[in-house]
């Protein structure tokens, strides 16, 4: 009778196994059935779509298994198990954030861009109020326009012809009158 006892709690041991939920979602035979994935052809066009999709599953696949074992690591589990599902979260939130800083930077190459585009506007309407003559139309001031190359040379004819008005009169003698 003994070896029935313990044949009765064995076969109650594996029943409630069998039957206890936090045990179905880690316990579900992997799928005959699945076919294997076709590799993609990634080039320089579409790998930003390509890795936008790919870390999007990656995440979704990662949240949906951290749900499956919740219950099961709050119902009490081994240390592994407990160990692999805070690896799990671990992995999941980092690859959030790294899609974060990918997004990030591309609102700001956007921003960047049109910043850009604005300053080009900006000063191609500056160019038009420009008449070809150095001056700006419509202005009632004198505005002159004018490479540092032409400054400076107007600068040193400025320069010598002034040298040249002290050189002349340099050539008269004063002679004071006794």
């Amino acid at each position: 009778m003994d070896d029935n006892k313990q044949l009765d709690d064995l076969s109650d041991l594996v029943s409630e196994l069998k039957n206890s939920k936090s045990l179905t979602g880690i316990m579900v035979p992997p799928s005959a059935t699945k076919t294997p994935t076709q590799p993609e052809v990634v080039n320089e066009d579409n790998i930003d779509d390509f890795i936008f999709r790919k870390s999007a599953t990656l995440i979704q696949q990662s949240i949906d298994t951290v749900e499956s074992l919740k219950s099961t690591i709050m119902g009490g589990a081994d240390a592994e198990t407990i160990e692999a599902y805070s690896k799990l979260m671990s992995s999941a939130a980092g690859a959030i954030e790294i899609l974060n800083k990918v997004n990030i930077q591309k609102r700001k190459e956007k921003a960047s861009k049109a910043l850009k585009q604005m300053d080009l506007d900006a000063s191609s309407k500056l160019m038009d109020k420009y008449d070809g003559a150095a001056r700006i139309q419509n202005q009632t001031n004198n505005i002159i326009v004018a490479s540092r190359d032409e400054i400076i040379k107007a600068m040193l004819n400025q320069a010598n012809d002034i040298a040249a008005q002290t050189q002349k009169s340099k050539e008269f003698i004063d002679v004071p009158s006794t």
